[in-house]
């Protein structure tokens, strides 16, 4: 940061403040731990789960809460440098700089008068005033999306959600194929890094690109408390952490800044693997959930303009959507207007969802269609309101996602009881409100038995992953069904002898 040595004239309070925060054990603030990360980890002692050096002001800071106290401190008395304003510990970390205020007054009354031109451009434009916790749902598609996603969305008063911004934590993971994600994921390879966007590019990114519906929970937290969060996201918003899939993932990492807005909230020790649903059971359940809004995928919305539709006007909009058949076809068929209201509705929809996939010197034929295809729409005097249905259950009222089996019975002459665990997720046989129907995703399932009279513990499954995906071929759009296996299972199971048969496989 800037120069090391505190402003003139306040070197005389440095000691002050420090024997202060020394008195009051600032360090060990359950506060102070969450905006720095502090954890206790089973192998790792305490430290940060931040990894990037540029979080810490202290080259200890990593392990020693107290020298990290001591050094923001000292950080926040320096004189600022005008060449590098945006350096300055004041700029860098709002969020230390507005707790540390509050406990020590002193410390306030010393600050040096700064300016933090980034900050106040950045903030000006979010105007944080609202926030929402944003679950973009499962998808089969793509192996790092299939327990779905976590974000913030911030925005400002009497404004509308699409104005607003969203904060999302990933892996910065380009290039790499599904197998090195899957291997670096769960060993900690990739950098994850918070990012700040507009929520209406993700909205974007995600209906209509990615095919997934969202579900927007809205939180009731105060302005300040919100203004707190935002001040946190800033100070992680420019540093890595390494990405692990299953405990410091975007469902994780989101709960510090809850914990920032609202002090006394405790949600990430609550965890071993993280599933993006279950963080949002936990908010539900300490009652931060004031309203919750389903926004359908794309894709949903063509299926309920297409339930209007026939097989034929169907294939009909899919070929004005390829260029195939000219939309003034559509003028001359002997249907009422509000089937060729639809009939064209769909078109459109068909080749905006044609153009997210399509390369960059197919675009403008497409535009030009598409303006063909709502200028016929225009002569239609049909006011169209497809309303797309909600689930009747949303994903956090769905089923818990580890499941613990215990079962017993007499065979090979002998009584046994089995004992199971399952980590997760989802199985065909589980209830599917709440989940994908045709989705089964299993990790780490494990299935044990003893046989009394043997005396003998005998492992019976293990299921390292069991993903399998089987959704249903529709009027629109054709798609596959794979599976994927990876476990054992016993053979010859008896009390006296089994044996585990490995093996993998896809489909």
């Amino acid at each position: 940061l800037s120069a090391s040595v505190p402003a003139p004239g306040r070197l005389d309070v440095l000691e002050d403040l420090i024997q202060l925060a020394s008195d009051k054990n600032l360090a060990g603030d359950p506060y102070w731990e969450t905006l720095m990360h502090y954890k206790k980890g089973w192998f790792s002692g305490y430290r940060s789960l931040v990894d990037d050096p540029a979080f810490f002001l202290s080259p200890d800071g990593k392990t020693d809460a107290h020298a990290e106290l001591t050094a923001t401190i000292e950080g926040l008395l320096q004189v600022q440098n005008p060449d590098e304003p945006d350096k300055h510990a004041i700029c860098r970390f709002p969020a230390r700089t507005a707790w540390l205020s509050g406990e020590l007054p002193l410390l306030a009354e010393n600050l040096p008068e700064v300016s933090c031109p980034h900050y106040e451009e950045i903030s000006a434009r979010i105007q944080p005033a609202k926030a929402a916790l944003i679950f973009p749902f499962s998808s089969m598609a793509d192996p790092a999306s299939i327990f779905g996603h976590t974000m913030l969305r911030l925005e400002k008063e009497n404004s509308s959600p699409l104005l607003g911004y969203a904060v999302t934590y990933g892996a910065d993971a380009s290039g790499a194929g599904p197998m090195k994600y899957i291997i670096y994921g769960i060993g900690g390879g990739f950098e994850g890094k918070h990012t700040v966007v507009p929520y209406s590019a993700k909205i974007n990114e995600y209906t209509a690109i990615d095919i997934r519906d969202i579900w927007e929970y809205e939180l009731n937290f105060t302005a300040e408390e919100v203004m707190r969060l935002y001040q946190h996201v800033w100070e992680m918003s420019l540093v890595y952490q390494d990405y692990y899939f299953f405990d410091e993932n975007c469902a994780f990492n989101l709960l510090f800044f809850l914990e920032a807005a609202r002090p006394g909230l405790s949600f990430t020790d609550e965890f071993v693997i993280t599933l993006p649903v279950n963080t949002i059971r936990v908010l539900s359940d300490a009652g931060l959930v004031k309203n919750i809004n389903f926004r359908p995928s794309h894709v949903k919305k063509m299926h309920t303009i297409a339930e209007n539709l026939s097989g034929a006007q169907i294939n009909t909009a899919k070929a004005i959507a390829l260029g195939k058949t000219s939309p003034l076809l559509v003028q001359t068929m002997d249907i009422p207007d509000a089937g060729k209201a639809a009939l064209l509705d769909l078109s459109s929809e068909l080749i905006r969802y044609y153009n997210k996939r399509i390369s960059s010197n197919e675009l403008e034929a497409y535009q030009k269609r598409s303006v063909e295809v709502l200028t016929q729409r225009s002569r239609i005097r049909v006011i169209s309101d497809y309303k797309v249905p909600v689930p009747t259950v949303s994903p956090e009222k769905g089923h818990e996602s580890m499941r613990i089996f215990a079962g017993g019975g007499y065979g090979k002459d002998s009584g046994f009881v089995d004992l199971g665990l399952r980590f997760t997720y989802h199985s065909l046989e589980d209830n599917v409100k709440g989940y994908i129907d045709g989705m089964q995703v299993i990790a780490l399932d494990i299935n044990g038995r003893y046989y009394f009279d043997a005396e003998r513990f005998a492992l019976n499954k293990l299921v390292l992953a069991d993903i399998m995906n089987l959704q249903p071929m529709t009027r629109l759009f054709k798609s596959s069904s794979w599976l994927l296996h990876s476990g054992g299972e016993a053979r010859s199971l008896s009390a006296e002898h089994s044996e585990l048969v490995w093996y993998a496989g896809r489909a």
